[in-house]
């Protein structure tokens, strides 16, 4: 299987270096895959789609030729078909990326003879669209870009704050991402809800996922040029994901998202690292 069969990829990038850089990235993005079902090929031949009938065939006599259906062929039995990998699927998704540093001395800002450098750095992350289309007959379109039951919320950000000496460092990190929906699909509602359009459109009672904030703290002491000490703190207000269950209404379970959410709690590092 080689990805994309169809695609389309744009990078802007713009640099702009006066002692620190900054940067800004957008992207679009379209390809697509897919493989029918023979009930689903089936489906769209007698819907009149002269390729898939090409793929059917009566006792060695195709149900379609060069774009033209044979009608009498329909009507017998078929005694072979063929499920070929065709280009029908597409996920379509378009977003910002942004990233940001600025790093400076200590005694350029404050004259405390501290020494050292502080480094600031900023990451985010805005996924405006992300439709998913199997092109498949009968499936949904799916929009995740907001979803926060999988892995793509609207935002992202990751903000560090880092002090470097000479033998010595200590950061902080802020994680945060948006809030977000389970299902884009779905339809909340808390009395008079409509009557669902189809199974994959079904009302709820909520559809609401939180978005989180998570600190982590580390550090660094260097016990000569090949070896450091080094501990970190990950999740430092232990910060519990709340309601942040993924319920699936078919069966109601409510498996929590670890790809989004944080659910360790606090949690400690603390090793000696060697390097050559």
């Amino acid at each position: 299987m080689s990805l994309p069969q169809t695609s389309n990829f744009l990078v802007g990038r713009i640099d702009h270096d006066f002692g620190e850089r900054w940067r800004f990235m957008a992207s679009y993005r379209y390809y697509g895959y897919s493989q029918l079902t023979q009930q689903q090929e089936m489906d769209l031949c007698f819907s009149g789609n002269a390729l898939q009938c090409s793929f059917i065939s009566s006792s060695g006599t195709p149900w379609a030729v060069n774009g033209v259906i044979n009608a009498a062929a329909t009507l017998t039995r078929p005694t072979s078909q063929t499920t070929p990998n065709i280009n029908i699927a597409s996920i379509v998704t378009d977003g910002i990326d942004y990233e940001a540093s600025y790093r400076f001395a200590v005694d350029d800002a404050i004259n405390w003879g501290l020494g050292g450098d502080i480094t600031l750095r900023l990451l985010a992350t805005n996924v405006m669209k992300y439709i998913t289309n199997t092109g498949l007959v009968g499936a949904a379109t799916v929009e995740s870009a907001g979803t926060n039951a999988g892995n793509t919320p609207h935002w992202k950000v990751f903000f560090n704050q880092g002090y470097d000496s000479d033998n010595w460092g200590l950061f902080v990190n802020e994680r945060w991402f948006s809030e977000g929906v389970v299902n884009r699909n779905w339809v909340a509602c808390a009395s008079a809800c409509p009557a669902p359009v189809d199974i994959n459109h079904p009302t709820v009672s909520s559809n609401y996922m939180p978005g989180e904030l998570y600190f982590d703290v580390g550090g660094h002491y260097d016990l000569g040029s090949h070896s450091s000490l080094y501990f970190k703190v990950d999740n430092l207000t232990n910060q519990n994901p709340g309601n942040a269950y993924n319920y699936q209404p078919a069966s109601q379970s409510p498996p929590l998202n670890a790809a989004l959410y944080d659910t360790l709690g606090r949690f400690y590092h603390v090793g000696l690292r060697i390097t050559d």
